[in-house]
């Protein structure tokens, strides 16, 4: 495209502007960052400001970034205005507005802009022209809206430096080399130095600390199990040792509240009501794994005293009993088997003579 830079003359202060739209929202949901940079004549950075504005078209947010530097050079007093974009749609209907007829969406935008100028305009005192410039050459202000997108909710002035804002202020005086993120980035693939693989390490003893918590489990592991859901009750509380897996390792127990044990049994245990059917649920950390009857594991009982059904537990392990029992109930006795072979009584320890079967 045709490009209309001009070199701005003494005195007068710059105003870069820069618009830039992404086609998919980044993740804080913005797709439009605006940024705004004045500068005198020596490049000393005067004011900037940069955001997001919502809802607006490209053209309504460049028209608006240029309107708050007028806005600002009001403020301050700059009389002689020199602004730069590279939009040459905006730069063209700025220069030809009188001669055609703006769209509904155009008007606002192009009579703030005109308005801030015609009422503070001086003859002989105030300036102002635009230009349109080149992409590369408005890198600047081209900086701040990308920065403004992906770090800011709204559009906004601010002092001092943010990011990269230094060198491409020092770029645009020719006092700064080329970014060396620009050369890395075109020569991946091309030769870059490949790190060497880790060096082996040491294989040393490693012997394994006991905890306290191993100590005073009384349990026949030897150490600290990882599968074992434990409750350890210092004094008159209760506390809940939460490992990693539990959720999953006892997801079908009631007593399972997310990996951690539920208030209704941790009020259980506290009370002292498990104690009655074992001994077990009186020691000061309890193993889930623990069988404490035939079939029948510390983990069973905590689930279906929490559940409320401990005794339909209870009853199907006895009548299990009563029937294993009953199988065995025709057998006969020790003595009566030797009675009926025709032996006396099973002779004591000490004697090594016993009396053979009557005739």
């Amino acid at each position: 495209m045709d490009l209309t830079w001009e070199l701005p003359d003494e005195n007068f202060i710059k105003i870069n502007v820069f618009c830039i739209i992404s086609e998919v929202p980044l993740p804080n949901g913005n797709s439009l960052g605006v940024g705004v940079i004045a500068r005198n004549d020596g490049a000393e950075n005067l004011w900037t400001a940069m955001g997001t504005m919502a809802n607006l078209s490209e053209e309504q947010a460049l028209l608006s970034g240029i309107q708050s530097a007028c806005i600002e050079a009001k403020k301050k007093g700059w009389k002689l205005l020199h602004i730069e974009t590279s939009n040459r749609d905006v730069f063209d209907t700025i220069i030809a507005q009188h001669h055609i007829i703006l769209r509904e969406d155009q008007r606002e935008a192009y009579a703030l802009f005109n308005t801030v100028h015609a009422n503070n305009r001086k003859n002989g005192r105030t300036d102002r022209c635009i230009s349109c410039v080149p992409a590369s050459m408005n890198g600047t202000a081209r900086y701040l809206a990308e920065y403004g997108m992906r770090n800011m909710s709204e559009f906004a002035e601010f002092k001092g430096m943010i990011g990269d804002l230094s060198y491409h202020l020092d770029r645009d005086m020719g006092m700064a080399l080329m970014s060396p993120l620009l050369e890395v980035g075109s020569n991946m693939g091309e030769g870059e130095v490949i790190d060497a693989p880790k060096p082996p390490s040491p294989v040393r003893g490693l012997k394994r600390k006991f905890s306290s918590l191993d100590r005073a489990t009384p349990t026949a592991h030897p150490s600290f199990v990882p599968t074992t859901l434990s409750l350890s009750i210092p004094g008159s509380s209760l506390h809940a040792n939460r490992d990693k897996g539990k959720s999953k390792l006892y997801k079908d127990y009631a007593f399972n509240d997310d990996g951690v044990v539920c208030p209704r049994a941790i009020k259980m245990m506290e009370e002292g009501k498990l104690a009655g059917f074992n001994d077990f649920f009186k020691h000061e950390v309890v193993d889930m794994d623990v069988p404490l009857l035939s079939g029948i594991y510390a983990r069973d009982v905590l689930h279906h005293a929490v559940q409320g059904t401990l005794h339909s537990l209870l009853a199907d392990r006895s009548s299990q009993w009563d029937s294993f029992s009953r199988m065995f109930s025709g057998f006969m006795q020790v003595e009566e088997v030797l009675q009926a072979m025709g032996f006396s009584t099973p002779p004591s320890k000490g004697s090594k003579k016993f009396k053979g079967p009557s005739n």
